[in-house]
């Protein structure tokens, strides 16, 4: 006879050796400590545009993923700017879990999520990069993801994608972490 989950989380064994069930990030979910992000983009040949994350909490980020229909992307992330380029806008930001079994009052996040990118950037290093470019041929697609977790401290933090390529860069870059309560 196989195991079950019982009714307040614990694992239940029929030879008595069950335990708490514990998934990665699962408890942060419930918490509505989770959340997500996405910018959809058409960047032009030879243009850029930032994505900013200002964080008041720990945070840990679980994944991040470029998806494109058409050009090339490079992305990098940047940490310690000493000046941000700007203006910028704020961006969709939302919780992961919409449920209504949360508890309340709902867990406040501490991200300010924002896009721009007019002007250049000083200073700072680049902690992570990926390209990615589009298939070949027409309804050819492609995605690279940055999956894997990274335990990061509050701070600013900068993604930057640069179109390289001599066509629109067009997709989707989108991510969610998980914040800690301080």
């Amino acid at each position: 006879m196989a195991g079950q989950l019982t009714a307040n989380g614990w694992w239940a064994d029929p030879d008595n050796s069950g335990g708490m069930l514990i998934d990665e990030a699962s408890l942060s979910f419930y918490d509505g400590r989770q959340f997500r992000m996405f910018v959809e983009f058409d960047i032009p040949p030879g243009g850029e545009i930032w994505v900013k994350h200002t964080i008041t909490n720990n945070f840990m980020l679980h994944d991040q993923r470029i998806s494109i229909e058409s050009g090339t992307i490079r992305w990098t992330a940047n940490a310690a700017m000493a000046s941000s380029p700007g203006p910028w806008t704020l961006a969709t930001m939302r919780r992961r879990n919409q449920m209504t079994m949360q508890q309340t009052p709902f867990f406040v996040s501490g991200s300010i999520i924002e896009t721009g990118g007019v002007g250049a950037a000083t200073g700072g290093i680049v902690v992570d990069i990926m390209r990615v470019a589009a298939g070949q041929g027409a309804g050819s697609a492609s995605a690279s993801q940055n999956a894997g977790l990274r335990g990061l401290a509050p701070g600013v933090y900068h993604a930057r994608l640069q179109n390289p390529a001599a066509q629109n860069a067009v997709g989707v870059y989108d991510w969610w972490w998980e914040e800690f309560v301080q």
